[in-house]
């Protein structure tokens, strides 16, 4: 059964005080839909900058800023994108909306079967991704795949406001989650077909690339 799935791309920073409570919103969600929810945390912006003493670690990457860049989601932290659609003209989406825009496009047919084989070579730290996508519906804008690097459970100094979720102003062992790495194609990825697609097509294509910063936990990623 082909189900559609949606990506919850958040936007944070370890200096922005309502960033914890947002992440919650989120987590929940992705307790409620399970495998039809995908989160990446991106920290771009502002508050992700640095704070002497304790907030000196750069969680900001090219893709990253290059995202931001595009639909500058980082001025209004925290917020995210659902499936980078546009809502009522906007692609920026507040947490208390998130749920709603989940539901509202997980109730929807899926357009496309997407078949992910990944293989990791431990000793040369490289990805492949075997992919084969099935169109289940027609698009007649160019069709591009993206394989971008997360890692989870990274735990850092994260401000914070809401002492419901954690020590207030600073969470000194905060678990951060799902944070974007980098990407094993660029920020844009793969062009799959210039010319869109009609329901029926099936398009394949290999997806390679090495995890080469040493101070990732490959086996969080």
């Amino acid at each position: 059964t082909v189900v559609r799935k949606v990506i919850l791309e958040e936007y944070t920073g370890h200096l922005c005080i309502n960033c914890p409570t947002a992440a919650v919103t989120a987590h929940e969600l992705k307790a409620l839909y399970g495998d039809q929810m995908i989160l990446m945390t991106i920290h771009a912006g502002y508050y992700a900058g640095f704070s002497s003493p304790n907030y000196m670690t750069d969680y900001t990457t090219t893709v990253g800023d290059e995202l931001d860049n595009y639909f500058m989601a980082s001025s209004g932290v925290p917020c995210g994108l659902v499936n980078r659609k546009q809502f009522s003209g906007s692609y920026i989406v507040q947490p208390n909306a998130w749920g709603p825009k989940i539901a509202e496009l997980l109730a929807l047919a899926p357009d496309a079967d997407i078949n992910i084989i990944r293989t990791f070579d431990s000793g040369t730290s490289t990805v492949n991704l075997n992919t084969r996508v099935d169109f289940l519906s027609e698009f007649t804008n160019p069709i591009m795949i993206s394989a971008y690097l997360t890692e989870d459970s990274i735990v850092d100094y994260q401000k914070n406001n809401n002492s419901a979720v954690g020590t207030v102003p600073d969470i000194v062992n905060y678990n951060h989650m799902h944070i974007l790495r980098g990407s094993l194609n660029g920020t844009w990825g793969d062009t799959l077909s210039a010319t869109g697609a009609t329901a029926g097509n099936q398009i394949t294509t290999t997806i390679s690339g090495t995890v080469s910063n040493a101070t990732w936990n490959k086996d969080h990623m």
